[in-house]
């Protein structure tokens, strides 16, 4: 690697830490009301012992907890959860940066991820259903996202075993991150076109199907407990309905897809062909999840889809997507032997319609690409 590289890797860095210091160096708001509490009893046993939530509860991410503890021992006022969401969020950007790397052949990686920045400044990587690649505080979805962001960059680059390895770390943390890995990277394998299926899905997904394992005892009590069926009625349609009850904001899809169509209509024109192929697979398999969830909470509402949160995926897709169809930008306005069909043309400028919703974002590509 050149010092030039070097250079625009820090480049890169610092882009990515400056955004996470103005988005996440937050405390005591949004998911902290919630988040903490187990957290903050193991740091002050006597603080809410008549507290229900905190006494009766089941708690879902018992790794977050010990983190939260330790956070708290280092900085009871606060600080410290600000400062590891920062860190987090810079890393998981800069897994963008190097995901972009990965991807493009236009000589000038840095210029790519200016136009990548711009998309997730422009969107806060936030899909349907306030679901998010990371919120402003540190909960247990942040350490989820960034080893599910490390699995994607280790997944294009073909080492399966410590995709694998990513998506079981980010999954103690957040066991539904584990439990949606599996089909999607599974699926995603179904679709490459590479020899020796068995053996990548062996080592893409054995540690998150025994995180999976691991958390059974967990996830049977919550099933099976006396009146689960009416407690699932009640966070479902009651306390967070913006994240499942999709008829109400299905439309915030269209940009989505949008997005999606635009990183399509660059693959041939922008991706090295090398990784072409899983990048693809990729796109498609998180589509195809996403579209399953559409279709069993809206046309049909199934319960037990809704309660998977298949959604959780779209910003993943969002990002995939953003990386994929600002490389195609890139190359069509620096490589003057770059030709795009008309075809081609038209499916950018329908997915940049599309995405007009997010304003600048669509606008954008829709004008350079006219």
């Amino acid at each position: 690697m050149t010092w030039h590289r070097h250079l625009q890797d820090l480049a890169a860095l610092i882009l990515a830490f400056l955004w996470a210091l103005t988005y996440g160096f937050h405390f005591g708001i949004e998911n902290h009301s919630s988040k903490l509490i187990s957290g903050l009893t193991l740091y002050r046993p006597k603080i809410l012992l008549n507290d229900w939530i905190a006494s009766a509860v089941n708690e879902w991410h018992p790794a977050f907890d010990y983190v939260a503890y330790w956070l708290f021992k280092i900085g009871p006022d606060g600080w410290a959860f600000g400062a590891t969401n920062v860190l987090l969020i810079t890393t998981g950007v800069f897994i963008a940066y190097k995901i972009t790397t990965t991807l493009t052949n236009v000589g000038q990686p840095l210029g790519i991820f200016g136009l990548v920045m711009f998309g997730i400044v422009i969107t806060n990587l936030q899909a349907p259903g306030l679901n998010y690649v990371y919120g402003v505080v540190l909960q247990p979805s942040t350490f989820g996202a960034t080893g599910f962001l490390f699995a994607i960059l280790f997944f294009l680059k073909s080492k399966y075993t410590l995709s694998g390895l990513s998506l079981a770390i980010g999954g103690i943390f957040h066991i539904n991150f584990a439990i949606l890995s599996i089909p999607a990277f599974g699926l995603a394998h179904l679709l490459v076109e590479e020899d020796e299926l068995p053996t990548r899905l062996l080592k893409q997904l054995t540690l998150p199907g025994l995180c999976v394992l691991l958390s059974l005892p967990i996830l049977l009590s919550v099933a099976g407990a006396e009146y689960a069926d009416r407690a699932s009625e009640i966070y479902l349609f009651i306390r967070a309905p913006h994240h499942y009850v999709t008829q109400q904001w299905v439309s915030e899809f269209i940009p989505l897809f949008g997005c999606v169509i635009c990183a399509v209509a660059s693959i041939a024109v922008a991706l090295r062909p090398n990784v072409r192929t899983r990048y693809r697979a990729l796109i498609t398999s998180l589509s195809l999840i996403i579209g399953f969830g559409i279709a069993f909470t809206t046309l049909l509402f199934v319960p037990s889809v809704a309660r998977l949160h298949l959604f959780r995926l779209a910003p993943m897709l969002l990002l995939l997507s953003i990386i994929g169809a600002a490389s195609g930008i890139a190359r069509i306005l620096t490589d003057p032997k770059c030709t795009v069909t008309i075809p081609r043309a038209l499916l950018f400028s329908f997915g940049a319609l599309l995405i007009s919703p997010w304003s600048l974002f669509g606008l954008a590509f829709l004008g350079i690409i006219v």
